[in-house]
């Protein structure tokens, strides 16, 4: 799980553990330690400055064409020289190909750093991850990144076979000017390379080094035996609920977990130990999670166990140097990031869409009550018993309660699926007590409803102006995280949407495809040159049927 932060003002109390080991549920698949698959992780180049994206392509070979692997979900972290994890992504694979992105934070030093990617079964092997080396320079930082302690996974560059056998590259000069469009053709060798391996990039000629990784055991290596599975949706929640008064677990105690950005929500019960499993469809960006019981307990504490690794114990032990002419580079691409962040105010990443387009998971209500459409009440219950919305307020033991009713007014005699803002809460007691002036609609579904493994007479969602709850309070019990789901990859600029915005050009990476287009072998590649003169190299990489890797250079200059 990437967890950001911790922090919601509305929530009193929070009790969170990321469990490393935890023994095995029947809750879950059973653990596996036999990786019959590998990753091949490549890079847009070698060579960053602060500011910059990381374009990422991701393979897993032995998926590929493989109409049993529908979707796969591969981890990338982005490690310093001292083994600090620095960012995080989780991206989705069709049929073994998969893409993903880091925005390099201003905050990093200069150095060598690692990119390291993985499927949550490969933890159970360390040694079976894929690994790239970067170097990362921060102009404004003149210091360099010494080889942390105690590693247990010594990393060198692995050997790569450069083949120019397998690429024929027709219509490249040698020679374009600034501002110009380029056109191409790289002819693969089918024969001999897996088509849907392959990734082209367009970068500075000093930007490219072999940077593939092999990785060698060198001491104890720390196995996070946390339950390791194959992933196939692309939020996969494991977690535990106990009390906090004693060291007795939560037995078949129901748990709602609601993704708030997403509007949408589960619900599942935990097992004889008080784990719970959850998955949902795909999620893209970084949404709040919220997770709470059926019933208000201050004592519930829970456990979620870590979905990414957080072990990073690995030997790079390189002194970062710099070249005159690596220093030069250094100084362009932060004169580029400079120049585009002055001219572009969104981040090279999406990192968030318009939630207004996203569908709830009860989609369309039966019917809706806007406030404002109606005259001021002095309270929200009375927007119940004066104004027809489908539901009824009744007392139940001196606690106030709601029932739906469905169609010809028939009472479904099932107990609502309560929610604000889209989050479940199930007691609508403490709703009732904020003002009118908070909410903006209530939503009805008038229809049973089921939740997974759950049954519903109904749901009542009361939506607020602001999305920030009208100031509700939740229970002690309540835990809120921030949670980056999926990778959002934003496509690359080849030079086109740039020159029609009528903004300076100064992009030094000049193409960059995780998965181009191959027809019968042959890849058109297009794209226009910048306002930056350098020598450039056309980046060709893949992997050959015998499972090797190549690459493939071929030098222009833009001037």
């Amino acid at each position: 799980m990437i967890i950001k932060y911790i922090n919601r003002q509305s929530i009193r109390s929070i009790f969170i553990i990321f469990l490393g080991i935890i023994i095995p549920i029947n809750l879950l698949y059973a653990q596996h330690s036999d990786i019959d698959y590998s990753i091949e992780l490549n890079s847009d180049k070698s060579f960053y400055v602060v500011g910059e994206t990381i374009g990422l392509s991701i393979i897993i070979p032995e998926f590929l064409n493989n109409e049993t692997r529908k979707n796969d979900f591969v981890y990338c972290d982005l490690i310093s020289q001292e083994g600090n994890i620095k960012s995080t992504l989780k991206t989705k694979l069709i049929n073994g190909e998969g893409k993903g992105q880091f925005l390099i934070p201003n905050s990093l030093k200069s150095g060598y750093y690692i990119v390291r990617a993985y499927t949550r079964k490969m933890r159970i092997e360390p040694l079976s991850y894929a690994f790239i080396e970067l170097r990362i320079i921060n102009i404004d930082d003149e210091s360099t990144l010494n080889a942390g302690i105690n590693q247990s996974i010594k990393l060198s560059i692995d050997s790569i076979n450069i083949d120019k056998n397998k690429i024929v590259v027709n219509g490249l000069s040698q020679k374009y000017s600034p501002n110009s469009e380029v056109n191409f053709s790289i002819k693969l060798d089918t024969g001999n390379c897996i088509s849907s391996s392959v990734s082209v990039s367009v970068i500075p000629k000093l930007a490219f080094a072999v940077n593939k990784l092999k990785a060698e055991q060198i001491g104890s290596i720390e196995i996070d035996s946390t339950v390791i599975f194959d992933e196939d949706r692309g939020f996969t929640l494991i977690a535990k609920i106990s009390n906090t008064d004693s060291s007795n677990t939560y037995n078949r105690k129901r748990i709602f977990v609601s993704v708030m950005g997403a509007k949408t929500t589960q619900t599942v019960i935990s097992d004889s130990n008080g784990y719970f499993y959850v998955s949902m469809p795909n999620i893209y960006n970084e949404h709040e999670v919220y997770i709470s019981t059926d019933t208000i307990d201050n004592n519930a504490q829970v456990f979620i166990i870590r979905d990414n690794d957080i072990y990073s114990n690995y030997l790079l032990n390189k002194e970062l140097r710099l070249t005159e002419e690596e220093k030069e580079l250094a100084l362009l691409l932060s004169q580029s990031v400079a120049i585009n962040t002055s001219f572009f105010m969104e981040s090279d990443i999406e990192t968030s869409k318009n939630d207004k387009k996203i569908v709830p998971f009860y989609y369309e209500p039966d019917q809706t009550t806007v406030i404002m459409d109606y005259i001021d009440l002095p309270s929200l219950s009375m927007y119940f018993t004066e104004v027809p919305n489908g539901a009824r307020l009744f007392k139940e033991k001196k606690k106030t309660k709601v029932r739906i009713y469905g169609e010809n007014e028939v009472p479904l005699f099932l107990d609502p699926l309560i929610m604000i803002d889209f989050v479940a809460v199930n007691d609508i007691e403490p709703i009732l007590n904020i003002s009118p002036k908070s909410i903006n609609r209530i939503e009805v579904v008038k229809q049973y409803y089921q939740l997974g493994d759950a049954s519903f007479g109904g749901i009542i969602n009361f939506i607020t102006n602001n999305n920030d709850f009208g100031g509700f309070n939740f229970a002690n019990s309540a835990l809120m995280i921030n949670y980056n789901f999926l990778n959002f990859y934003k496509d690359f600029d080849n030079g086109y949407l740039i020159k029609e915005s009528n903004t300076p050009d100064t992009r030094t990476t000049l193409y960059w495809s995780p998965s181009p287009d191959i027809n019968k072998g042959e890849m058109q590649i297009k794209f226009r040159t910048s306002n930056v003169s350098t020598t450039y190299t056309l980046v060709v990489r893949g992997i050959d049927k015998s499972g090797r890797a190549f690459y493939f250079t071929k030098d222009f200059e833009v001037k």
